[in-house]
């Protein structure tokens, strides 16, 4: 790595927008899953309380959906992110990464 601070800046702000851009996409897709989770159970309740007439085509949306969204967000909090707080736990005291 270069010794120019000035680089090293640039380089420091571009994973910064990149790991920026990961986390929106991150909190998005678990929103959505979200989202499907809970229209998959309703859905489901509403076949099973006989609100909806039983359609073995809306039954197995309605289980895709729940199933596929918990298995989504169980993957996303899955992931290993670390706060900007505990990044500093892992420097040496006195060294400049």
């Amino acid at each position: 790595m270069d010794d120019d601070p000035r680089e090293q800046i640039s380089e420091l702000e571009e994973q910064i927008e990149e790991l920026a851009g990961a986390l929106e996409r991150c909190r998005k897709t678990a929103l959505a899953s979200k989202a499907a989770m809970v229209l998959g159970a309703i859905l489901l309740a509403a076949i099973i309380l006989g609100v909806v007439a039983f359609d073995p085509m809306a039954m197995v949306a309605a289980l895709a959906a729940l199933l596929g969204g918990i298995v989504v967000f169980g993957s996303i909090g899955r992931l290993d992110i670390r706060l900007v707080g505990d990044a500093s736990a892992n420097r040496h005291p006195g060294k400049y990464h």
